[in-house]
């Protein structure tokens, strides 16, 4: 797989920009938080 470097630059910005929702992720449960983080990144990606 190939790395779109277009696509990651996109991509760490939407997780900057949604940085406050990461800091209230800290606050939930682990498996929580990882799906949290898979719906932004597949948010993105698409």
């Amino acid at each position: 797989m190939s790395i779109d470097k277009e696509k990651v630059a996109i991509l760490v910005n939407e997780i900057m920009k949604k940085e406050n929702e990461f800091l209230n992720i800290k606050s939930l449960p682990e498996s929580k938080k990882i799906q949290n983080i898979k719906e932004i990144v597949e948010e993105v990606i698409r």
